[in-house]
C-alpha cells in the first residue's frame, strides 16, 4: 500500500453497468496528474484541496477507501493551463461511420454470429455441382454472411438510401 498527498485538480463520476445494473465509479485527479478511484462510494472532495491517502493499485487503478482521506487544507490552486478540460464522452451514432471505431466492434460480432450460425447449419449449405466443403469455403459462407449482419447493424441501407434520395433532388 503506497500513501500520497497533493492537490485535488479534477473530480468526476462516471455510470458504469455492472452485472446488468447501472452503478456509478467516482474518481479525482491530483496535481500529480494520476487518477484514484473510490469505486462506488462516493468521496466529497472538491478542486483545490489538499489531501493525504494511502492507495492500493490493481489492473483497473489506483483504488482508494474514502473514509482513509485525510484533507489537510486548501492547497495551491491549480494553474488554469495545467489542468486538461474534462473528457468529452462520445455519444454513439447511428448510422455509423466507415471510419468509425464502432465499426470494428460491429464487424467482430458480426463475425462471430455468422461463424456460429455457419456452424450450426453446415449440412444445408448449398454447394456447385462437384464442389467440396473446405475451409475457403466455409470462410467465405461465413464472410458473406457476416458482411451482410454488419451492413444491417451498421446502417449502411440508409446511407444508401439517403444518398440516393440526395442523387434525385
Amino acid at each position: 500500500m503506497s500513501k500520497v498527498s497533493g492537490t485535488v485538480v479534477q473530480v468526476d463520476s462516471i455510470e458504469r453497468t455492472v452485472k446488468g445494473k447501472p452503478k456509478r465509479v467516482y474518481s479525482f485527479k491530483l496535481d500529480d496528474g494520476n487518477w484514484y478511484r473510490t469505486n462506488f462510494t462516493p468521496h466529497n472532495l472538491e478542486v483545490g484541496q489538499a489531501v493525504t491517502f494511502p492507495f492500493t493499485e490493481d489492473r483497473w487503478g489506483k483504488n482508494v477507501e474514502p473514509k482513509d482521506i485525510t484533507v489537510t487544507g486548501i492547497g495551491a490552486p491549480p494553474a488554469a493551463t495545467s489542468a486538461p478540460p474534462p473528457a468529452v464522452r462520445r455519444a454513439a451514432t447511428f448510422p455509423v461511420g466507415l471510419l468509425d471505431g464502432q465499426r470494428s466492434i460491429v464487424r467482430q460480432t458480426a463475425v462471430k454470429a455468422a461463424a456460429e450460425i455457419v456452424a450450426h447449419n453446415m449440412i444445408d449449405v448449398p454447394l456447385a455441382e462437384g464442389e467440396k466443403v473446405t475451409v475457403d469455403v466455409i470462410a467465405d459462407i461465413t464472410l458473406q454472411l457476416a458482411a451482410k449482419f454488419e451492413a444491417y447493424a451498421c446502417g449502411d441501407a440508409e446511407v444508401a438510401a439517403a444518398a440516393a434520395e440526395d442523387e434525385g433532388e
